[in-house]
């Protein structure tokens, strides 16, 4: 294979590779923080959201009914006789294993998932507060340059004003939007 045979990397720019790098960088350290245990945990997670595994549980329920029903047609004693006790009882605590695996994966995914909304909310401030500040140094350049005729625009001197996060908290909460308790 040749370089005209190889398939190109789409060319990115400096700053998106370096977001990229960041994003790759936060995620491989909270993968790190998490404890063997919890890796274990959501291992297990994973394999038994799959539909192969839920196939095959739903294959295994099946056989094991139609094995015992036919044991019990054919005149012999069935391993576990209707209303199946053991396949009751084995189905009722895999569940209440996977129930307490699918809890404990998604509380990590919960808070992963927290910070993240506190990065974004952070992120996002900042990028509102440096918006606010271009318009504002636009408007300054507008005003002091002699070849721009000067005049006065209310959008542009409300949108170069940073916007208060707790005055729209505030807001919110009055409405009723935010989930928040009166």
């Amino acid at each position: 294979m040749n370089e005209r045979d190889e398939p190109r990397k789409p060319e990115m720019p400096s700053h998106v590779e370096g977001s990229m790098d960041s994003v790759i960088e936060l995620e491989r350290q909270a993968e790190a923080r998490a404890s063997r245990p919890q890796r274990f945990i959501e291992t297990i997670t994973v394999g038994i959201g799959r539909s192969w595994f839920v196939l095959g549980m739903l294959a295994a329920v099946v056989l094991w009914i139609a094995a015992n029903a036919l044991v019990a047609l054919g005149g012999g004693h069935p391993l576990d006789a209707p209303p199946f006790f053991w396949l009751a009882t084995v189905t009722s605590t895999g569940s209440f294993v996977a129930t307490l695996l699918i809890l404990a994966t998604q509380n990590r995914q919960a808070r992963l998932a927290e910070r993240r909304s506190r990065l974004d909310f952070q992120i996002n401030l900042l990028t509102e507060q440096k918006v606010a500040k271009i318009i504002s140094l636009i408007e300054e350049l507008r005003r002091d340059s002699p070849q721009i005729p000067d005049r006065h625009d209310s959008e542009a001197h409300s949108l170069s004003e940073a916007t208060d996060p707790h005055a729209i908290v505030q807001r919110l909460d009055e409405e009723g939007v935010t989930g928040s308790e009166p």
